[in-house]
């Protein structure tokens, strides 16, 4: 009954593997959503994904208009056959000298999309949302679509830095709420 969108598993400094969810704030989820997994194909467009694997429940723990950032922790075990992945992130102001997104537009198997040449900060206005700290992304590989909100944009050391607040059409328009604003802007540090 809900809208579709992106998200990551994002780790902590204790490395416990608690099931904290990183994710765009616009999205919404919350004690009801479904979470699903491994939603990926075994080649690039070939073969079919799961839709098996999958938790639901989650508890709201931050969230952050300037950054389009939501924290959520998943209520329920993630089955370790899940092969669950806890990213790490990074609060750098410094700009990644290389960015890659993995997303699920319009709700589909995952995508990647990959700008090579870094990622720049802009604050840019958001329909419905209004201004987001970003990062701009722009691909030389694959794209973001709709659907992509709150994917993770992963630097240069496969860090997190930020999620998807709003995707254009094509993905010489794309932007991610940055992380360490949101770390500041919130609570999530103590």
């Amino acid at each position: 009954g809900g809208g579709l969108c992106s998200a990551s598993l994002i780790n902590n400094t204790a490395n416990d593997a608690t099931r904290y969810v990183y994710t765009a704030n616009h999205c919404g989820q919350g004690s009801t959503t479904t979470f699903r997994f491994n939603y990926q194909t075994s080649g690039c467009g070939t073969g079919s994904a799961p839709t098996t694997q999958q938790v639901s429940g989650a508890t709201f723990l931050a969230s952050d208009t300037d950054t389009d950032g939501r924290l959520l922790r998943i209520n329920n075990a993630i089955p370790s056959n899940y092969n669950p992945f806890y990213a790490g992130w990074n609060r750098t102001t410094a700009n990644p000298t290389f960015g890659m997104s993995m997303n699920h537009p319009g709700g589909g198997v995952k995508k990647i999309a990959i700008d090579n040449n870094g990622c720049v900060q802009q604050t840019i206005n958001v329909g419905g949302i209004g201004s987001v700290k970003s990062w701009a992304m722009v691909c030389n590989v694959g794209s973001l679509q709709q659907g992509s909100s709150g994917g993770p944009l992963f630097d240069q050391n496969g860090r997190i830095r930020g999620a998807a607040p709003a995707i254009g059409g094509a993905c010489n328009n794309a932007w991610f709420g940055r992380f360490f604003s949101f770390w500041n802007e919130t609570t999530i540090a103590q």
